[in-house]
């Protein structure tokens, strides 16, 4: 009996997942800096519970957008997931990545650590966009009940600096938004990827 209970349970966790899950369209692939990016599908996640962080403003949601990056020269490089941002023109806001991931199976997602942010030198702020306010979420690490670990501040986030070994790397960005996200133009530095909608 207990074990059809937590099967269930499951179940319907699963369901509810799948029914916050909006999808978006897949862009052509943009080649900046000998680096060929393509965005793959879109994802607005309403129920954050599949996530390691949460945000300070509990308002917002994760929209986490798959991309493949390429590279085109022999010699192996870096890529730098801070300079990706969000432009969502609907509010005038550029917004910082909060989250890097991968999936190691069809439904186990691996998320990458992040690190403390570094005033001195913040990638993130060297392509500003006029009339564009940077948004950057604050984020902490939950407790089982969601709240902050004892004795953890808020605060903003920055990701990993990854090298390109292998031809391709595919990881999912996660980005703050608000559920009524409906679409943005991803960049990388101060040039267009491409533009993610969310389908309704």
């Amino acid at each position: 009996m207990l074990k059809k209970y937590f099967t269930f349970l499951l179940l319907v966790v699963a369901s509810m997942q799948v029914s916050n899950n909006l999808f978006a369209q897949t862009e052509e692939p943009i080649i900046i800096d000998s680096l060929k990016f393509t965005i793959g599908t879109t994802i607005l996640n309403q129920s954050l519970w599949s996530q390691p962080y949460r945000y300070e403003n509990k308002n917002l949601k994760t929209l986490s957008i798959k991309i493949t990056v390429e590279r085109l020269s022999k010699e192996s490089t870096e890529i730098n997931y801070n300079l990706f941002s969000l432009l969502v023109a609907s509010k005038e806001m550029r917004v910082r990545p909060t989250g890097l991931f991968y999936y190691k199976s069809t439904d186990k997602k691996k998320y990458l650590r992040t690190s403390p942010l570094n005033h001195n030198y913040d990638v993130f702020q060297e392509f500003k966009f006029e009339d564009f306010e940077n948004f950057e979420a604050k984020t902490y690490d939950p407790n089982f009940l969601g709240r902050p670990k004892k004795g953890q501040i808020p605060t903003v986030k920055q990701l990993k600096t990854l090298k390109l070994k292998k031809r391709k790397l595919t990881y999912h960005i996660d980005f703050p938004s608000y559920s009524k996200f409906t679409q943005g133009k991803l960049y990388y530095k101060g040039k267009t990827i491409g533009i993610v909608r969310v389908e309704r």
